[in-house]
């Protein structure tokens, strides 16, 4: 994913103060019927530098088919 480099954060300390504080995230796809946007809650292990991973099958959208956006014509 692209990110600006105005907003760009490389410091590990400061990734994980983000995370600790926002604790959710919002995971938004472009499905048939439109943009879902499905509630991801942060779970962070500072002992592997990685957020943990995972998302549950009940998730509505989960078997959604993904439809890429259409940027021009």
């Amino acid at each position: 994913m692209y990110v600006p480099p105005a907003f760009r954060e490389d410091g590990l300390a400061a990734l994980h103060g983000t995370m600790r504080e926002a604790r959710l995230a919002n995971l938004v796809t472009a499905t048939a019927e439109g943009l879902l946007a499905t509630p991801l809650p942060l779970f962070l292990a500072p002992e592997d530098h990685a957020p943990g991973r995972g998302v549950a099958a009940s998730i509505p959208g989960w078997s959604e088919e993904v439809r890429p956006p259409r940027l021009a014509d």
